[in-house]
């Protein structure tokens, strides 16, 4: 054979070779594995239960001036993410204004011991102390006055301050002006343990600060908080008016539903570890951040 015919040959065979490689079909050794990954997320979840297992009442009515009243909420975090803070306020006034329609109802037919005024007339007789007790039992500064008793802070105050969902047309249609619901955040910013003070909102944080052991509810280990607030309806030392009657004869009658909303939130985001976890959860959620031991 020429070699001619042998290279023409040569250069079939790997054209065929070629073609065998561009549609045939190759087997290899393969294998397939999977891991399963289950994303959960975590609950917050805050319960309020008043001690002596009563209900939760902020009702005020049936008061003379000089009386007080003290209520008593347990905080207790049943989630399962730690809660670092629990910011506090007055979401809503519901108003009654007495006025009786006749003489006889108005008490003995003596028309001086009732009157018209507004709802935030009416809460600017009550002066509100909010104190912390933690449950660290007294260390580290606990319990604490998160608005002392020398404070001059009324509900009235606290209500216009309060960062409310309603906003402040419900404030101003229960009688406040805008003048009065600045004078009022300043007034209660300038009053209060400022630490407690949530800077986004002007909300309270109702729940302990207390970088030394836990700030806030953990789950891990449990550190339930009690928040304990008193209200006293003041009397007026402007006892009489010009006409010998007393100043505040005009609220006899009166009475308001207060709703408290409390807000729990939770800490920031975290670069979760190997060693945050166990058994598949991220106990570190379960903690306050700020612990240190």
């Amino acid at each position: 054979m020429s070699i001619k015919k042998r290279l023409g040959l040569g250069a079939m065979s790997a054209v065929m070779g070629l073609s065998l490689i561009g549609t045939g079909t190759w087997a290899a050794f393969n294998d397939i594995e999977s891991v399963q990954a289950k994303v959960g997320a975590g609950e917050l979840n805050l319960d309020l239960k008043q001690l002596g297992n009563g209900p939760i009442d902020f009702k005020i009515s049936n008061l003379k001036p000089g009386d007080h009243m003290t209520r008593t909420i347990k905080l207790d975090n049943i989630g399962s993410l730690a809660i670092k803070d629990v910011l506090m306020s007055i979401e809503g006034v519901e108003f009654e204004n007495y006025a009786p329609d006749t003489v006889e109802d108005a008490g003995y037919g003596d028309t001086d011991t009732w009157g018209d005024n507004t709802a935030i007339e009416y809460l600017q007789q009550f002066k509100v102390s909010v104190i912390k007790v933690g449950a660290e039992g007294g260390a580290g500064g606990f319990p604490l006055d998160i608005i002392p008793s020398t404070a001059n802070v009324t509900l009235a105050d606290f209500y216009l301050a309060s960062d409310s969902v309603a906003g402040d047309q419900h404030k101003i249609d229960n009688g406040a002006t805008n003048a009065m619901i600045s004078a009022a955040k300043t007034l209660v910013y300038n009053s209060i343990n400022q630490v407690y003070i949530d800077d986004n909102s002007d909300r309270l944080n109702v729940s302990t600060i207390n970088p030394d052991k836990w700030t806030g509810l953990p789950v891990i280990p449990g550190d339930d908080d009690n928040l304990q607030i008193k209200i006293e309806f003041v009397e007026s030392n402007d006892d009489t008016n010009s006409d010998g009657t007393h100043d505040q004869n005009i609220f006899q009658g009166d009475s308001a539903d207060i709703t408290f909303q409390f807000e729990a939130r939770q800490w920031g985001g975290l670069n979760v570890k190997d060693s945050d976890m166990k058994n598949g959860v991220v106990e570190t959620n379960k903690k306050a951040n700020s612990q240190t031991n």
